[in-house]
């Protein structure tokens, strides 16, 4: 028997009503997701165990909830934040003869742990140099002037601009071109699980001019809040 294929897509701070076919929302275009759902499985109903990046990242890939993992948060008060688990998912499908590889964003801590990717291509954005991205970005950019970061947003920020320089140079486009070469040039004789990690839509919010602009004049719905947030943080006295 074949051993199955898969491609792991990952966008960090993408919320579910943000899915144009999962939420019927009439706004927001979203044709290459809605292709996969339905071709598919749609999930309506999944929730993540913590609200931030790397507790979150901990028990998607150990199957595991936050108090078994040790990672509660990503504060200072939070102390050593362990790496070192005796099994992942990406390391199990490795032992299973599977050429793992992750491309975008891991958010390990430190940065370069493998979580038992055979290889990496990361892109981290502000908060390690001379990852991969960083190094192509220079070394691909057509003029000396021009820097990763010069849009002037930054990476936590709720501002927003149109991409400053070419669509090629953007990370989204660049995780995605990495991800083809990779498809195009592995090892056929044996299957793959290739975590593809998107930065986006995590802020910086800056989109490639064309997709800032389909936007930019749209009313936007706005996002749900549930009624247990409303009952006990609507209140000006609270804030």
């Amino acid at each position: 028997m074949n051993k199955p294929n898969f491609i792991f897509i990952l966008c960090d701070q993408m919320r579910g009503d943000c899915i144009e076919i999962a939420q019927k929302n009439l706004v927001i275009k979203t044709p290459n997701l809605n292709y996969l759902a339905h071709n598919g499985v749609l999930f309506t109903s999944a929730y993540s165990a913590t609200p931030s990046c790397i507790p979150a990242r901990a028990t998607l890939w150990t199957g595991q909830n936050q108090w078994h993992t040790g990672i509660l948060g990503m504060g200072k008060g939070q102390g050593p934040i362990p790496n070192d688990f005796t099994y992942t998912l990406p390391q199990m499908l490795s032992q299973a003869g599977y050429r793992t590889h992750l491309i975008g964003k891991a958010h390990f801590n430190p940065q370069r742990t493998s979580m038992g990717f055979q290889s990496t291509e990361l892109d981290e954005e502000s908060r390690m140099e001379g990852h991969e991205y960083i190094r192509w970005f220079d070394q691909n950019k057509p003029s000396a002037l021009i820097e990763r970061d010069s849009h002037g947003i930054d990476w936590n920020s709720w501002h927003a601009r149109p991409w400053h320089t070419e669509e090629y140079l953007h990370p989204t486009y660049w995780t995605v071109t990495r991800a083809i070469e990779f498809l195009k040039t592995r090892n056929t004789d044996k299957p793959f699980f290739l975590n593809l990690s998107f930065v986006r839509p995590h802020s910086p919010y800056t989109p490639p001019e064309y997709y800032f602009n389909m936007y930019y004049n749209k009313n936007t719905p706005r996002p749900h809040i549930g009624n247990w947030s409303a009952d006990i943080y609507d209140d000006p006295n609270r804030r």
